[in-house]
């Protein structure tokens, strides 16, 4: 996924990175996060709740492609792509 994320074209695609888990202190995640050009934590479950808080939040960036990485594991919150 790194190279998908440091290759895209930044002049011509906004790359928005929305993340449901806190920095785990990893290469791979302060990498990853570095090819973004806004990195989004919604890892705060005080501001964030529910998948539908999470959602508001998201379509405030009116966000055209929006792709989940974390597919069916832990602390997934799939019910975003509803909203």
């Amino acid at each position: 996924m790194l190279s998908l994320w440091k290759n895209h074209d930044h002049s011509k695609f906004e790359i928005h990175m929305f993340s449901l888990t806190q920095d785990d202190g990893s290469t791979y995640f302060k990498k990853s996060t570095s090819f973004a050009d806004r990195f989004h934590d919604l890892s705060d479950r005080k501001r964030f709740t529910n998948a539908f808080e999470a959602a508001k939040y998201i379509n405030e960036f009116e966000i055209d492609v929006l792709i989940n990485l974390n597919g069916y594991t832990a602390n997934n919150w799939n019910e975003i792509f509803v909203f």
